[in-house]
């Protein structure tokens, strides 16, 4: 809330992005089920982060008139991503071991690290305020 609400999202988005890293390899080093507990405080922290930052993204890049009509677009677009990542990532630790899942899961982390650090622009440095921007009705 705070560090988003000072510097912007994306740095919460690249938090979220890097402790998902870290929780994938705390999971797949861990020498002894005690570690576990930093495993776990890794992936609330992530989770907690993604959460807060991808909520407070839709009302910063959506018109203010329209911004009910993209929470329910944002959250019916994610739906079947969250339940299919959790039928993948089972078929892939049956396939290829857990893991392996988690050196993936941290590789993927990675990479969308650099996405987010390389591509997504942060929507307080925007050209286009959110006032401006044309809503739902006027794009389609």
């Amino acid at each position: 809330g705070w560090v988003g609400d000072r510097w912007g999202y994306k740095l919460v988005l690249l938090g979220a992005s890097s402790l998902a890293g870290l929780q994938a390899l705390t999971t797949f080093l861990a020498p002894s089920p005690t570690l576990f507990y930093l495993t776990f405080v890794f992936l609330g922290a992530s989770v907690s982060a993604t959460n807060l930052a991808d909520r407070n993204l839709v009302f910063e890049l959506s018109p203010p008139a329209d911004t009910p009509r993209f929470i329910g677009l944002a959250n019916t677009a994610l739906a079947p991503f969250a339940a299919g990542s959790t039928l993948l990532g089972g078929y892939l630790a049956d396939l290829i071991s857990y893991r392996n899942v988690f050196i993936l899961s941290a590789g993927l982390s990675f990479i969308s690290l650099l996405c987010i650090a390389l591509i997504f622009v942060e929507p307080r440095r925007s050209s286009v305020a959110p006032s401006h921007r044309p809503t739902l009705s006027e794009t389609v």
